[in-house]
């Protein structure tokens, strides 16, 4: 998986499917998933809850990976919407 997928799944991750504050943060970056994702991980976004504040410092890319090499092993494909 390209280090691309692996910043939106951490997207996921943290933010939760379907999230429309997601979508503001990511127009907000000029649909730049790796600028969210700093700007998410940073807490520089008001609107965050507590728990996407939680989520940010908990999930490592390295769980992201994890969780992909799971999923490659399994047979399931993850896809990103810039794949």
């Amino acid at each position: 998986m390209s280090d691309n997928a692996d910043i939106w799944l951490w997207l996921v991750m943290v933010m939760k499917p379907n999230n429309p504050r997601l979508y503001k943060i990511l127009a907000d970056c000029g649909y730049n998933a790796a600028k969210a994702g700093v700007v998410i991980r940073d807490g520089r976004e008001p609107s965050l809850t507590s728990g996407e504040i939680s989520r940010a410092k908990a999930v490592r890319l390295g769980t992201v990976r994890e969780f992909s090499s799971f999923c490659d092993k399994a047979g399931v494909k993850i896809v990103s919407y810039e794949s």
